[in-house]
């Protein structure tokens, strides 16, 4: 029998995100007062928490529809998060592939303290329970084989799994083993334990509860077999996504003791099996049921969640009836279908007749990217970026939204999905939060006296900025060389540390450098945290395919998840786009052995040439395959562009880069993750720009050093030292949002300054006009509310969980350390 709870209990689902530009698919919550459970964890999850203040208190157990990246995104960042917030154990439920999807972040996704645990099924064409514990039933529904078809009398299988039958040892990879990569990482020299080392193990030492010993290995690295390359899943992935059947608690009535004893019952246990709904006997003879003592009550409520990827999935999908899916709900009352379908599925006779099967007592709801208006997802960025915008329009263009679909929904009985509107389970009402969303006609708000005040901005802040734009400096003619390097636009696409927050989401900068001759940008990516995807559409609108296809180059400094783990979304979805041209990819061994691995799950271009990889150390000044590498490098992307890579002082193996055009004569340095480094000092002499990172503020020296980062004095003497002309700051802290007093004294030296925002872009040139508004910004930025994150905390490790990569110029060799298995978001 079904679990039971009260009556009056609140049962609700919350869309956390909804189709758009910020997400690559919907992620629901179902919430009871004891536990939350996640439905899908697309990328920006984690950060929708947080604009949403959305506790992750209770939230014990993440479902996903597929291991692709459009719906798992999310979760390393995710399940690191609920580490950090002491949770002690996490579960995760959903097809096969979902193991191996995991292990593939064994090298960034490290945690001790909580231990996950893994429900991964092989989907079917009929329903099949795959999760059950004190309050719901979850059953899964797969398609048929290509060359099968079945009828609806077939929907329902009498295979069951409880919670823990996909054991361990139960899975169709259970002996996936790990066999040597192309490419043998530098320094490995632990011992391989067992090379038939399995997927539960792996996993089992990247969550480590605590107080569990490790079997082998170091207590707090990264164990040396984990660089070896997993082994491809015995059998092929359904790439198809999987549909749930969601079955809530029956919620109980009032119980009547006065009746049950006159019906002879005894108070005692009787009596609480009576409350929990099952029957008794009373005297050996008469049997006594729950209704006959409890007053009110229901079989309870369920829901379904229909996710259909294409009209090729849809054909050999056996969509349940309403009288299959009551049969499998156990008298719960279905009262909500969640539509998670491809819009040529929404609109194909086949799906609109089974819709039509449902009675009206069932509300459906739909998202669809096409059928949703593309509205903003982080409400305070939006906001944010709209009051820069008054201050320096050309910097801070707002980013691109819509109000109106692509598509209109034509069917009466759907209802858009909003992630304003809660869904209560237990008494089929919606609620809506409308002071959650913006008000979108201030982005349509032609009056700046009006916006401004509006905005609630200073008066006179408009005033003082005609007068910061009506004296401006005489402009200083600058040479060819110069004039080239002026051109090219840096976007920061997100300017936070360790972790996305409400204001900032984590590193990522896009460099436009001008093609004279195609007439348009090629573009170098430096860093790729979480969501950066989402950013790139917010920034370009429609245009953002074309920015994709015209990508030359991207940089990854470092193996911590806030620098890589939007990289794997952003290449799978390049690799659906034609006409794209040659990538470059430079980054550490392990960032490509993560990737190498992800593509078994689906496509991300490299198997096809698309994107050809390139060892940060083999650009190292002093690595001996640097010429051979820097010629492929120049025959992929431009004969006129240098690369050299730098190694920096931060936990774990870390590099700047420093790129160059020795034809146009420019020179542009990324910093990457690291303290004050003489070796980039070096490297960097000169530069047209360097952006470097500046994780804490002035006053936490201390902090810094013992974390490996740099404070934002230390960024502007490295800037100074370099003798660049222009400098750049990012990867801030959440909790740090004022502009120090140090912005504003640099400008008496000779160098351009500035403090970076998410969507900030602006020509290499232009920073000097931009820094005159540092006074406005720092105004505008002291009205923000200061969050409560650890940007530069539980990310790092303590000193003694790893080694420190080391950047004096007298090292520059740099085998340093592996990537110590604590480092993973900053």
């Amino acid at each position: 029998m079904r679990p039971s709870i009260g009556a009056n209990s609140p049962i609700s689902i919350k869309p956390v995100l909804v189709d758009c530009a910020d997400s690559s698919s919907t992620s629901l919550l179902l919430t009871f007062d004891q536990s939350r459970y996640l439905f899908n964890c697309p990328e920006n999850t984690s950060r929708a928490f947080v604009q949403s203040r959305i506790p992750q208190k209770n939230l014990n157990n993440i479902f996903l529809s597929t291991p692709r990246v459009s719906h798992s995104a999310g979760t390393y960042g995710m399940l690191m998060g609920l580490a950090d917030g002491n949770k002690q154990s996490a579960r995760l439920i959903g097809p096969a592939g979902l193991r191996y999807m995991l292990a593939c972040g064994r090298l960034f996704t490290r945690r001790q303290g909580m231990s996950v645990h893994i429900n991964e099924f092989e989907p079917t064409g009929t329903l099949e329970e795959v999760f059950k514990d004190q309050l719901i039933r979850v059953y899964a529904l797969g398609n048929h084989p290509r060359d099968q078809s079945q009828n609806d009398s077939q929907v329902i299988s009498n295979r069951k799994r409880s919670p823990d039958s996909s054991t361990d040892a139960d899975v169709s990879n259970k002996r996936a083993k790990l066999e040597p990569a192309n490419s043998q990482p530098p320094g490995v020299v632990q011992s391989v334990p067992d090379s038939h080392a399995t997927l539960p193990e792996i996993i089992d030492d990247m969550f480590r509860a605590t107080g569990t010993a490790r079997a082998f290995g170091k207590k707090n690295t990264t164990p040396a077999y984990s660089y070896q390359k997993l082994q491809a899943p015995d059998k092929s992935l359904n790439a198809d996504p999987v549909s749930y059947l969601v079955i809530g608690p029956r919620l109980r009535g009032k119980f009547l003791p006065d009746k049950a004893k006159r019906l002879g019952v005894k108070p005692g246990p009787d009596f609480a099996k009576l409350v929990n709904g099952e029957s008794i006997q009373v005297n050996g003879e008469t049997v006594v049921t729950s209704d006959m003592c409890v007053e009110g009550g229901s079989a309870g409520s369920a829901f379904f969640i229909s996710s259909i990827a294409s009209l090729d999935q849809l054909g050999r999908t056996t969509l349940p009836n309403p009288a299959c899916l009551s049969k499998v709900s156990d008298g719960a009352n279905l009262v909500a279908v969640y539509h998670l379908v491809h819009e040529d599925a929404v609109l194909d006779e086949r799906y609109i007749q089974w819709i039509s099967t449902f009675g009206s007592d069932v509300t459906h709801f739909l998202s669809t990217p096409s059928h949703t208006p593309n509205l903003f997802t982080f409400e305070a960025s939006a906001l944010l970026q709209l009051k820069l915008n008054l201050i320096a329009p050309r910097s801070f263009p707002t980013p691109h939204y819509s109000l109106a679909p692509i598509l209109p929904c034509s069917s009466p009985n759907l209802n858009l999905l909003s992630r304003y509107e809660t869904f209560t389970f237990n008494s089929t009402r919606l609620t809506s939060d409308n002071n959650a969303q913006v008000d979108y006609t201030l982005f349509s708000c032609s009056s700046r006296s009006h916006l401004a005040s509006k905005l609630g901005m200073k008066p006179g802040l408009l005033e003082e900025l005609k007068s910061i734009e009506s004296n401006d400096d005489c402009p200083v003619v600058p040479t060819e060389e110069a004039r080239l390097a002026n051109e090219i636009i840096v976007t920061t696409l997100g300017t936070g540390s360790a972790a996305p927050s409400k204001y900032r989401n984590v590193s990522s900068t896009l460099l436009h450098i001008p093609n004279v001759q195609a007439q348009n940008f090629d573009f170098v990516l430096l860093d790729a945290g979480e969501g950066t995807l989402g950013q790139i559409k917010r920034k370009f609108g429609p245009d953002w395919k074309e920015t994709l296809k015209n990508l030359k180059l991207i940089f990854i400094s470092h193996l911590h998840a806030d620098h890589h783990c939007g990289l794997a979304s952003l290449l799978v979805e390049r690799s659906r786009l034609d006409n794209c041209a040659p990538l470059a990819l430079v980054c550490q061994y392990g960032i490509y052995l993560y990737l190498s691995e992800k593509s078994i799950i689906e496509p991300l271009g490299l198997s096809i040439g698309r994107v050809q990889w390139f060892n940060s150390e083999h650009l190292l000044q002093s690595s001996d395959k640097r010429l051979p590498t820097m010629r492929k490098v120049k025959d992929l992307i431009s004969s006129g562009f240098e690369i050299e890579t730098i190694p920096v002082t931060h936990w774990g193996k870390c590099f700047a880069v420093c790129i160059e055009h020795k034809i146009e004569r420019w020179k542009i340095v990324f910093s990457g993750d690291t303290k004050p480094c003489q070796a980039l000092i070096d490297a960097g002499q000169h530069a047209d720009l360097l952006i470097h990172e500046a994780s804490l503020g002035p006053e936490e020296t201390e902090l810094a050093e013992t974390k490996g980062h740099s404070t934002i004095d230390q960024a502007i003497q490295v800037a100074l030292q370099m003798n660049a002309k222009n400098c750049v700051l990012n990867h801030f802290s959440g909790r740090y949002p004022k502009i120090p007093p140090s912005i504003n004294t640099s400008n008496d030296q000779q160098m351009n300054i500035v403090i970076s925002f998410d969507f900030m872009s602006c020509k290499i040139g232009a920073i000097h006009d931009l820094q005159k508004f540092i006074p406005a910004l720092e105004q505008m930025v002291e009205g923000l509310d200061i969050e409560e994150t650890t940007d530069a905390g539980p990310s790092d490790p303590p000193p003694s969980s790893g080694k420190k990569s080391k950047c004096k110029k007298k090292e520059a060799g740099h085998t340093g350390a592996k990537d110590s298995g604590k480092l993973n978001r900053t």
